[in-house]
């Protein structure tokens, strides 16, 4: 019997056995509603069956992502985030790489870890060219490199090799100084050393970087105004 055929038999007895005064029409069934029931989105034709989420997908999710901001996983600029390392301060950026000091809590140390920048995640030919990097450094054995302890991938996916984390000066702020001191020498009147300074300081500066580097053209420009008074 279809639906609409048993509803007419259902009104028909109705009608016949309903006590006086009462409602010519059967009561309506009514369906049990939850509070929650005005939250939960319109069903759609083709939609599978509603279930409980699935707790083994969240036990199957590292850890340290859970506590992650998932925005800081789309930027280009987020620093690295790893259980092993207690990453620090940025100490240099350039290329395709950042340099952060960091704490290896394994090792019990302070370190220099160097990452591939965010934006290059996705670009297979330089994840290969900052791999080689780490490979080739870590072979090599000279008091003006520091040696590579460990390379790989953080556990966020970051590409990394740490390095012995080398206290001192940068480049900027050896040139900073002498700069300054050169100031101070034509202060004192002492010109012909001021002179001897900076062309030390271009010297040092071209053998380590080039002759056309920028902190070497600025001294070089510190110089010829100098011997312009002359």
């Amino acid at each position: 019997m279809s639906e609409v055929s048993r509803r007419a038999v259902v009104v028909e007895q109705w009608h016949c056995h309903a006590p006086p005064g009462t409602s010519r029409h059967p009561p309506q069934r009514k369906m049990s509603r939850s509070s929650n029931d005005d939250a939960r989105p319109p069903r759609r034709s083709g939609d599978g069956p509603i279930s409980e989420p699935n707790q083994s997908v969240l036990g199957a999710v590292p850890s340290q992502f859970l506590n992650t901001s998932f925005p800081s996983l789309l930027s280009d600029t987020g620093a690295p985030s790893s259980p092993r390392y207690q990453i620090g301060e940025s100490i240099g950026s350039g290329g395709i790489g950042d340099v952060y000091r960091v704490y290896d809590r394994m090792g019990q140390r302070h370190l220099a870890l160097k990452t591939l920048q965010r934006k290059f995640h996705r670009n297979g030919a330089a994840i290969d060219r900052f791999h080689r990097e780490g490979l080739l450094t870590g072979t090599l054995q000279h008091p003006g490199i520091p040696p590579v302890y460990d390379h790989g991938t953080l556990e966020d996916g970051t590409p990394f090799f740490s390095m012995k984390l080398v206290e001192g000066q940068t480049l900027q702020q050896l040139i900073e100084a002498r700069s300054l001191m050169a100031n101070a020498l034509i202060g004192l009147g002492r010109r012909d050393d001021a002179e001897h300074y900076l062309q030390a300081t271009i010297e040092l500066i071209s053998s380590e970087r080039g002759a056309k580097h920028k902190y070497a053209l600025a001294a070089q420009k510190q110089l010829d105004a100098l011997q312009a008074e002359d």
